[in-house]
C-alpha cells in the first residue's frame, strides 16, 4: 500500500481487494499511478532495489513481504504498465493458520 500511495498522484486511484479462492487466500493492491517499465519488473524483489531513489525507502520492503510470504507456502505476483498502474497480488495457502491460537497480550 505505501507503494501504490507513493506513486499515485493526487485524485489517482488505488484499491485493496482480498478472496478466498481454491484454497488459496489473494490480497492485491491495485493502483493507476505511474506504473513500473518492463526493464525494471524483474527487479522489483531484489533487496535495496530501487525505481527511483528520491521517493525515500530502503529498498527492502518488497523483498521482505516476498520472503515472508514465501516462508508460509506463498507466492506474490507484479503486473505493471507504464503509465497506467501496477497490480500486487499476494497469495497465501488458506489453511496456514489453521489450529493456531490467537496471540494474547
Amino acid at each position: 500500500m505505501s507503494n501504490s500511495l507513493r506513486f499515485t498522484g493526487r485524485g489517482g486511484r488505488i484499491a485493496l481487494n482480498a478472496k478466498s479462492d481454491e484454497g488459496m487466500v489473494r490480497v492485491s493492491v491495485d493502483d493507476d499511478g505511474i506504473g513500473i517499465s518492463p526493464e525494471q519488473l524483474p527487479s522489483v524483489f531484489q533487496r535495496f532495489w530501487q525505481a527511483d531513489r528520491a521517493s525515500g525507502g530502503a529498498g527492502l520492503g518488497l523483498a521482505i513481504v516476498k520472503g515472508i510470504v514465501e516462508a508460509h507456502g506463498g507466492a506474490v505476483h507484479v503486473e505493471s504498465l507504464l503509465g497506467k498502474g501496477t497490480t500486487f497480488v499476494l497469495e497465501l495457502p488458506a489453511d496456514r493458520g489453521a489450529g493456531l491460537s490467537p496471540v494474547h497480550a
